[in-house]
């Protein structure tokens, strides 16, 4: 990273970006939350919550921020296991542009009273700080 320093500041690149990318991914895999890679999978009748968030995408470009328009809180996806919700969530991050985090809850488990809810606090606070995102 040093070499990348100038008079001027430090010269943003591709590689640059990597790096941060690969330092912030440690960082998170070290508390339990796993910076996933969105994609698109086809919904299968999923179609109402598509077509809500078609018209949404565009909160979250740098022009609606510079407006200071309001961005969408967020979606609870709850059910049974193998219903598609990692596909779901997947594809939200992908229509969105915005990173996936997996918060894999097992891993912050603790032996201790307190430990896990700690755990499970701080990777939230993490997600926080990262904002806008899809957990």
């Amino acid at each position: 990273m040093k070499e990348r320093l100038t008079f001027q500041g430090i010269v943003i690149d591709g590689t640059v970006i990597r790096l941060v990318v690969e330092y912030k991914s440690q960082l998170l895999a070290q508390i339990g939350i796993e910076l996933g890679k969105p994609r698109t999978i086809p919904f299968g009748g999923l179609d109402l919550l598509l077509d809500w968030l078609q018209p949404r995408r565009r909160l979250f470009s740098q022009e609606a921020r510079s407006l200071n328009l309001p961005q969408p809180k967020g979606v609870l996806l709850a059910g049974l296991p193998g219903t598609g919700k990692s596909i779901v969530a997947r594809n939200i991050a992908t229509i969105l542009n915005l990173p996936l985090l997996q918060l894999d809850i097992a891993s912050m488990l603790g032996s201790l009273v307190g430990e896990s809810e700690g755990n499970v606090r701080g990777g939230l606070s993490k997600a926080e700080v990262i904002a806008p995102c899809v957990l």
